[in-house]
């Protein structure tokens, strides 16, 4: 990198870092943070790995669960204990990045690499949340910049660290292991390449350790959760969880976020125009600028090949969303290698594409920026905030031991409040929902009315509003 790359990198990454590390101590706790620090937390460390625990939905992502663990027995339940291996992973996914840039020629394109990736604010909320979307992110990428390494200076060494980065992946969030599936083909065909010309055969030791390996930390979980059958997901077209939700992982919530839809469209046409472009690198470009152009496309092509294939043979579930959110990094690495390669045939034109769409990513990123809520997790933004007035209301009148009536889908977040809080004044709460009378409730909007209506049967059981959130939880306490 020259200087000036130096100094955008420099100052997005310090941005990304800060913008992470100001949220992971702002935001209130969410549902599936509060629920896996409640029910998976406190399991034994091979219940957690091997996903023998009392409650087997999806929540326990392995390597954060562990981590929160540690970070329990260390530093306390802060939540910003709990966040803290994701916010430090982001240094690894910095990382990352840094040594992916070394890939591409053109300042412009690298700008535009650096833009995509650490001015999304959606991609970053993960970073900034105990789950194990974060850690997933940082060691699938680390593995990746690795295993392109490796294809350069054949190290044992190189090839080893992107395995145990890629476990660790998995063990972070199990979608990695559409990358895993991946990697090993590309990795299969390198071995046997390897072996034809009489090179050094010690790769297919190191690809028979890292897939038992892989094998023995899955195998437990995924029978585990495929005999509980609570893998789950909307059953939608192949282009519509693939190409559609990368548009709107993108835009998410930003200025552009309406017209996703139509997005979608470009983003296929961008991703054809990668292909394409690989027609023309291997006709005209030297071999490592080939191999990097073949390895990535090929990598993203075989995750997305078993995706289709469940889908259209088996009636299997497609990621997206959140969890289909790995991909999106490395689409984004196709693209700029495409437009490397273009700038190079027509350097205006394809500067002025790069241009437009990395302005598009900047202004929409801009737009979207937030300290009080994660996006998928909107819902829980106020409870914090909640939480400390009704204590506060609870405190004024001298009531302890007091009852918290609530909507059923904020027990883990109330109870993890409850719970690390020596001066709090509630019991436990309970999933029953509304049912009963309480001394204090906190509900949805579309709880009020019944609420309202429930307890007004006599004038002591009359409901005082003490402060509604917009958008948020409505707050209410008895009289």
């Amino acid at each position: 990198m020259n200087r000036q790359d130096k100094w955008v990198f420099g100052l997005l990454s310090g941005f990304a870092f800060l913008y992470v590390a100001i949220r992971a101590y702002r935001l209130s706790f969410t549902h599936d943070e509060a629920f896996s620090f409640l029910h998976i937390v406190p399991e034994g460390w091979l219940n957690i790995i091997s996903y023998n625990t009392a409650s087997q939905i999806p929540n326990n992502h392995v390597l954060n669960s562990l981590l929160m663990k540690v970070g329990l027995s260390t530093l306390g339940p802060a939540e910003w204990v709990m966040r803290l291996p994701n916010v430090l992973s982001l240094v690894l996914f910095i990382w990352a990045i840094k040594e992916l840039l070394s890939h591409f020629r053109s300042s412009a394109v690298k700008w535009f690499f650096m833009v995509s990736l650490l001015l999304n604010p959606y991609f970053l909320e993960f970073f900034s949340l105990a789950r194990g979307y974060g850690l997933c992110f940082a060691f699938l990428m680390a593995s990746i910049a690795l295993f392109l390494r490796y294809f350069q200076d054949s190290k044992t060494k190189s090839i080893v660290l992107s395995m145990i980065c890629l476990t660790l992946a998995i063990e972070a969030n199990f979608t990695a292991l559409y990358a895993a599936f991946a990697m090993f083909i590309l990795l299969g065909i390198k071995a046997i390449i390897n072996i034809q010309k009489a090179r050094d055969g010690r790769l297919f030791t190191v690809i028979t350790l890292s897939g038992i390996t892989v094998l023995a930390l899955v195998y437990e979980p995924l029978r585990h959760i495929s005999e509980a059958e609570t893998l789950f997901g909307p059953k939608v077209s192949f282009f519509v969880s693939t190409v559609v939700s990368l548009s709107y992982l993108t835009v998410v919530r930003g200025v552009f976020a309406a017209p996703f839809e139509l997005l979608a469209f470009v983003f296929a046409g961008l991703f054809l125009f990668s292909l394409a472009m690989g027609l023309v690198v291997f006709k005209k470009k030297e071999q490592l600028q080939r191999h990097t152009f073949l390895i990535i496309s090929s990598l993203l092509l075989l995750i997305l090949l078993p995706q289709w294939i469940g889908n259209w043979f088996f009636d299997r579930h497609l990621l997206m969303s959140r969890t289909g959110l790995f991909m999106l990094p490395i689409f984004f690495l196709l693209l700029s290698l495409a437009f490397d390669f273009a700038i190079e045939m027509r350097p205006q034109l394809t500067k002025a594409v790069i241009l437009v769409f990395a302005v598009f990513f900047a202004i929409n990123g801009v737009s979207k920026l937030n300290l009080s809520y994660a996006t998928e997790w909107y819902y829980d933004k106020d409870i914090k905030e909640a939480y400390t007035i009704l204590k506060k209301e609870a405190h004024s009148k001298n009531i302890s031991n007091a009852t918290l009536g609530i909507t059923w889908f904020m027990e883990p977040i109330f109870n993890y409040y409850i719970q690390n809080d020596q001066n709090s004044p509630f019991q436990p709460v309970t999933r029953n929902g509304l049912v009963g009378i309480y001394d204090f409730y906190c509900v949805f909007p579309d709880d009020k009315d019944l609420l309202l209506s429930k307890n007004t049967t006599s004038p002591e059981e009359v409901i005082r509003v003490i402060k509604e959130f917009p958008d948020g939880s409505t707050l209410a306490v008895a009289k």
